[in-house]
C-alpha cells in the first residue's frame, strides 16, 4: 500500500458498503451477528454522548429495512439497561423479514412497547406524558435515493421538531440524506450525533450534510479486513494522518535545492492574483519564486512582494491584453531554470493570450505545471489541449471551471462530486484537483481523494491562487504530483479553519491563509 493510501481512511459509497455487507455473510458471518454488533456499537456512541440511559424516555423511530432492525436492537438493549423506551416502526410485524424479522421478534420477547405507525397523523405522534429525552432515528439507511414518500416526510418533521428539547441520534444516517450525494431528500433529520458503520459514507461527509449528521462516530461491525482489502473503496478521505509526510527540512537545505516555482499571470488591472500564488509557493517552503507577467506590471508586483522575483515579458505593442506569442517566446529560454510553473493566475481573458497559452501546451519538455484560473478559460475553450498534458501536470478548477471544461469535452455537469471529478480525469494524463467546499483529488487508477474540511475563511477572492502557489511550491520541493496534491489541499484547508479562530465570521484576506500555511506546517510537523 502506497503511503497516501496507508494515511488516509476508506470512505465508502453505499453499493460499496453493500457490498462489504455481502461478503461478510459470504464469509460466514450472520447478518444477525453484524446487526446486532452495528446496535451495540451505536448503543455505546449513544451513552457516550448522552450518560446512562436508565431511568430516561427514549423514543426510537424504525423504518422498514436494516436500519428498522438495528433501531430493534438498540430498543432491546436500552429497555435492558432501564431506560422507559417506546418504539414506533413503519412495517407491519408480519411483513419484516430476515435479520429484521428476527431482531424484531427479540425485542418484543423482551418487552419492548411498540407501535405501529399506519399513516401517522402529527398529533397521534405526540403524547405529552412521555417527553423524550432522548430520540433514536432509525428510519431510513443510505440506500434511499430520490424524494422520501410517506408517512417518512411527516416523521422527519416531527423527530426535527423535538431537537431543541431532545437529544436527536441517528443510527448510519440521518434520515432523508442521500447516503452518497449527501443532499436532503428533500427534507432531512438534524441530528446532534450519528454512529455510523464499517466506513465513512460520502453522503455523510458532504458539506450539504454537515447541518444534518452533526458528531460523527464510525464503529466497526467485524467486518473483516480481508474483504475491505479485497474490494477496496473507491474514496480515501484526507485527514490529518497525511501530515505525517511532513518533515523537517535539511539542515544543509538552501534556496537553489528548495525548489524554484515560476507563477506565470498577471494582466493589467490583476497584478494581485499572482502574488498571492507566489505568497502561497513562499509559505509553503519553495526557496525561489519568479513571477513572469507581462512587462507593464512588474513595478507593481514588486511593490506588492518584493520577496517574489519578476520576470517582465514584452508582448507584440498590438496585443492590448499584455500576453501573446511574442511572451512565450520571451519566457521559453528561461523555463529550464524553473522546477515547475503555475500557469493561470490573473492571465487574463483577452484573444491574444490563447496564442501564449497554445505555445506553452505545445511545449512538452516544459517543467511540470498546475494549470490554474485564467489557464482553464483557454482550456476549455481548446479541449484537445487536455491530450498534451502530462502525468507531472495537475488542473486545479473551482467547480464553475469544471464545468466549463466538462461542457468544452461535450460533457455536463452532475450532482456527483466524484463522477464529475473522474470524467474529466479520463480526459488528461495528469492530476485533477476539482475544488469546493469538500476538494476531490484524482488521477489514474488512483482512488479519489477527498478532503471534507470546508472552513468559510477560504471563502475570498484569491483563495485559490494561494492553494495553487502552495501546490506549486510542494511539487517543486521534489514530490509527486498526486501527493502534493493532497497535501496542499489539506494545508490549504487546514489553514482556513486555523483562520477561523480570529475570523469566525470571514473577513479575513487571502494573503492571510497563505500566512496561516506555515502555522499548520509547525502544527503537524513529524520530526
Amino acid at each position: 500500500m502506497n503511503a497516501l493510501r496507508a494515511l488516509t481512511t476508506s470512505l465508502c459509497t453505499p453499493a460499496e458498503m453493500a457490498r462489504w455487507d455481502r461478503e461478510a455473510m459470504a464469509f460466514g458471518i450472520p447478518g444477525e451477528m453484524l446487526m446486532e454488533n452495528a446496535s451495540r456499537e451505536a448503543l455505546h456512541v449513544l451513552c457516550a454522548e448522552t450518560g446512562d440511559p436508565a431511568g430516561k424516555r427514549i423514543l426510537l423511530f424504525a423504518g422498514h429495512g436494516n436500519n428498522g432492525g438495528d433501531t430493534f436492537c438498540m430498543a432491546r438493549h436500552l429497555h435492558d439497561l432501564g431506560a422507559h423506551v417506546r418504539l414506533y416502526h413503519t412495517k407491519p410485524a408480519h411483513a419484516h423479514t430476515g435479520e429484521t424479522a428476527f431482531h424484531f421478534k427479540l425485542a418484543q420477547q423482551a418487552g419492548v412497547p411498540m407501535q405501529f405507525l399506519d399513516m401517522p397523523r402529527p398529533e397521534q405522534l405526540y403524547d405529552p406524558d412521555f417527553e423524550p429525552h432522548i430520540v433514536v432515528d432509525g428510519l431510513l439507511g443510505t440506500g434511499l435515493t430520490g424524494e422520501m414518500r410517506p408517512p417518512f416526510p411527516l416523521l422527519v418533521r416531527y423527530i426535527n421538531s423535538l431537537r431543541h428539547r431532545a437529544f436527536i441520534f441517528s443510527i448510519d444516517i440521518p434520515s432523508g440524506l442521500d447516503g452518497h450525494t449527501g443532499l436532503a431528500c428533500p427534507e432531512a433529520v438534524r441530528a446532534h450525533a450519528t454512529a455510523t458503520f464499517a466506513a465513512m459514507k460520502t453522503g455523510l461527509v458532504m458539506p450539504a450534510a454537515r447541518e444534518h449528521v452533526g458528531r460523527l462516530h464510525v464503529r466497526h461491525i467485524g467486518i473483516p479486513r480481508q474483504i475491505k482489502d479485497r474490494y477496496p473503496a473507491g474514496q480515501r478521505r484526507l485527514d490529518r494522518s497525511l501530515f505525517r509526510l511532513l518533515r523537517r527540512p535539511a539542515a544543509a537545505l538552501h534556496k537553489g535545492t528548495a525548489g524554484h516555482v515560476c507563477i506565470v499571470g498577471g494582466s493589467p488591472g490583476m497584478s494581485g492574483a499572482p502574488a498571492l500564488a507566489a505568497m502561497g509557493a513562499l509559505r509553503a517552503g519553495a526557496g525561489l519564486v519568479t513571477i513572469a507577467c507581462p512587462r507593464e506590471i512588474v513595478q507593481e508586483l514588486k511593490s506588492q512582494l518584493p520577496e517574489a522575483m519578476c520576470l517582465g515579458l514584452a508582448a507584440g505593442e498590438a496585443c492590448a491584453g499584455g500576453w501573446g506569442e511574442d511572451c512565450f517566446q520571451a519566457l521559453e529560454e528561461h523555463l529550464p531554470r524553473f522546477d515547475v510553473l503555475v500557469v493561470g493566475p490573473g492571465l487574463g481573458r483577452h484573444p491574444e493570450t490563447e496564442a501564449f497559452v497554445r505555445q506553452l501546451h505545445l511545449r512538452f519538455d516544459r517543467p511540470p505545471t498546475v494549470w490554474d484560473a485564467d489557464a482553464l478559460f483557454w482550456i476549455a475553450r481548446n479541449p484537445d489541449w487536455l491530450n498534451r498534458h502530462t502525468p507531472a501536470d495537475v488542473l486545479t478548477p473551482h467547480p464553475g471551471e469544471l464545468a466549463r471544461l466538462l461542457h468544452g469535452c461535450g460533457l455536463n455537469m452532475g450532482e456527483d462530486r466524484f463522477v464529475n471529478a473522474r470524467t474529466l480525469r479520463a480526459r488528461l494524463p495528469g492530476v485533477l484537483v476539482a475544488k469546493d467546499a469538500g476538494t476531490v483529488v484524482v488521477t489514474g487508477d488512483e482512488p479519489a481523494y477527498y478532503c471534507d474540511v470546508a472552513a468559510p475563511c477560504l471563502a475570498t477572492g484569491g483563495s485559490g491562487d494561494v492553494l495553487a502557489g502552495c501546490l506549486g511550491a510542494l511539487m517543486g520541493l521534489g514530490r509527486p504530483p498526486l501527493e502534493a496534491a493532497c497535501l496542499a489541499v489539506l494545508l490549504h484547508a487546514e489553514a482556513g479553519r486555523l483562520l477561523e479562530t480570529d475570523y469566525p465570521c470571514r473577513g479575513n484576506y487571502a494573503r492571510e491563509i497563505a500566512d496561516a500555511i506555515p502555522r499548520v506546517i509547525k502544527e503537524h510537523l513529524s520530526c
